[in-house]
């Protein structure tokens, strides 16, 4: 139902027979790894790293995997419907330290520092059928240390079907629904932008200078809404 690349060789796919799959295409014999949820899977998304993979399905349960083990890093049960919609991001040094206290907050900043991505902070954004969008923050695409969910936006009032990180510094995630964009600051979890929709919206994607957005409707048209 959904798949996803890590890298030029290698990508995630996810079935109504409640599987992930990561393969090779230097294999096509068998899969590299394979996981497993209690439910229809409905997206796969890798982190900006390549690290870790998170699915989500039918079960309601987001999860986080690592290639080095057979059982999740994190399991998120917040939504109490399925999740369509998974978004990742490094997190921005703002969310970072509003979240933390100082310590855990000079910690992350000196991890930012790193040339190793893999220590970076991290974003995961999740939407579901219970037309709210969660936002998670993660130490790490290695750490396995409890995540924390920042923000619980709740402004639709139909389910989720698209979700995106503003690029850069991650100021903004935009989610949509039947009939709304939304764009939240990612500073404080506010709604930063609204618009109305005419129809289902099927995906989201910023330029990558974050002024602009382009929406893909479900009557085969597209929108781009200039934001700055």
């Amino acid at each position: 139902m959904d798949g996803d690349w890590k890298s030029d060789g290698m990508f995630a796919t996810c079935s109504t027979d409640k599987t992930v799959l990561v393969c090779s295409v230097n294999n096509t014999a068998s899969a590299v790894k394979q996981f497993s949820h209690q439910a229809e899977v409905n997206t796969v998304r890798w982190d900006p790293t390549g690290t870790v993979l998170a699915s989500a399905g039918d079960d309601g349960i987001v999860k986080v995997w690592s290639m080095d083990s057979d059982h999740s890093l994190h399991d998120f049960r917040d939504h109490e419907r399925p999740v369509g919609c998974l978004a990742w991001a490094f997190a921005p040094p703002s969310v970072v330290s509003s979240a933390s206290n100082a310590a855990a907050a000079t910690a992350s900043a000196t991890a930012m520092k790193l040339d190793d991505n893999r220590s970076r902070p991290l974003l995961l954004a999740t939407g579901s059928q219970d037309a709210t969008v969660r936002v998670y923050l993660l130490d790490s695409a290695t750490s396995d240390e409890k995540a924390r969910c920042l923000y619980t936006l709740n402004k639709h009032a139909h389910p989720v079907t698209a979700l995106a990180f503003s690029p850069g510094n991650a100021e903004y995630l935009a989610s949509a629904s039947h009939d709304r964009l939304h764009i939240w600051s990612l500073k404080d979890g506010s709604l930063a932008r609204t618009f109305k929709s005419e129809g289902g919206i099927n995906d989201l994607c910023w330029d990558s200078t974050g002024r602009r957005l382009c929406a893909c409707y479900s009557d085969h048209t597209a929108y781009v809404i200039e934001l700055k």
